[in-house]
Formats: C-alpha cells, structure tokens, sequence
C-alpha cells in the first residue's frame, strides 16, 4: 500500500514540490530520487540566490535563501548544499550591513550639506570655528567627488574673488587684502591670486 501511494503521488505535477518530497520520505526514508530532487531544488535556490548576490540585489538574496530553507536542513547533511547555504547567507549579511552603513553615511554627508548651506546662507563663509568652507571640506573628507561640496567651494570662491576685484576697483586696499586672504584659504591654488595681488601692487604704487 505504502509503494502504491507513492508511485500515484511521484506520477502527479507536484513531483517538483519539495513538500511532496518530504511526504514520501516519510512514507520511504531511502527514496534515492526523493533525496536527489530535494538536492536539485537546493541547487536551484542557491543558484539564484548566487545569481542575486553578483547583482548586489540582498532582498532577493534573502526571498532565495528562505526558499532554500524550506527545503529542509535536514537535506543539507546528505549534500554541500549546507556550506553553500551558510556561505551565501553570510555574503548576504555582510552586503546588508555595507548597504545600511552605505546609506547611513549618505544620510549624515545630505544632513552637512544641508548645515554648510545654512552657513553660507547666514553669511559664515570663513572665520573661527565651524564655517560654510570648513563644513563643504568636511563633506569632501567623506566623500571627495561630492558634486555639492566642490560646487559650495566654488560658491564661495566666486564670492571673494568678486569682492576683491570690487575693493580693488574702489581702492580699499585693506578689504582688498582681506578678501584676497580668504580666497587663499578657499582655494590656494587659484591662478587669479597672483593677478589680484600684482593688481593690488600696482594700484598701491
């Protein structure tokens, strides 16, 4: 009886099943091609599961593995699926954790350049203590590209160097100086130092 129950259920569609599987396991602990349909269901998962891990995509990492799961882990002890298992989810894991770090970073640069636009807006270019200049290079510590930041520094760039030809222009030789400084502090490899100091010289003589 036990052999005709599992020949009428092994004929069906659900053969693929890996809870049929186990069903006639339990009717035949020693089914040899029960136990390898459980392995080819397992190597299934853990083939997309490797698949999603190449493609940084660890929420379908974690759907594949919870599938790979419910083939049963007692499968795993007959076969390498369990090393595969344990290897893939700890990938999984540790991308998880680099993503939430990946996104807690970005959270806390959006939060500075939201502080450095504050500064710049409030007047605090350059000075003591924390400034628009010293938070966009703060944000450049982090992440040197960043568009925002070397588009800050070069806000106010613009600024001092327009004010300095401004001063240069009324000749007040003293906020001249001064912005010139600043832009030093700004940018010191900025080509028009040079001409605005040799402007300032000239005017001054």
């Amino acid at each position: 009886m036990k052999n005709f129950f599992i020949s009428i259920w092994w004929a069906t569609k659900t053969r693929r099943d890996p809870y049929i599987r186990w069903w006639v396991l339990e009717l035949d602990s020693n089914n040899a091609e029960a136990w390898a349909g459980l392995e080819d269901i397992g190597n299934y998962y853990v083939t997309l599961a490797q698949t999603a891990l190449r493609n940084r995509q660890v929420e379908e990492v974690k759907k594949y593995l919870a599938s790979l799961n419910e083939v049963n882990s007692q499968a795993f002890s007959v076969s390498t699926l369990k090393k595969q298992y344990q290897q893939i989810e700890a990938e999984a894991n540790r991308l998880y954790q680099e993503k939430q770090k990946e996104q807690t970073l970005q959270e806390h640069v959006s939060d500075l350049l939201e502080t450095c636009q504050q500064y710049f807006e409030a007047g605090n270019l350059i000075g003591i203590g924390e400034t628009a200049l010293t938070c966009y290079q703060s944000v450049l510590v982090i992440e040197e590209n960043n568009a925002s930041a070397l588009a800050g520094l070069k806000r106010i760039e613009d600024y001092y160097r327009i004010r300095a030809n401004t001063a240069l222009d009324d000749r007040r030789f003293d906020d001249a100086e001064r912005y010139i400084a600043n832009l030093e502090k700004v940018n010191p490899q900025l080509s028009d130092l040079a001409n605005l100091r040799q402007r300032l010289a000239d005017i001054k003589n």
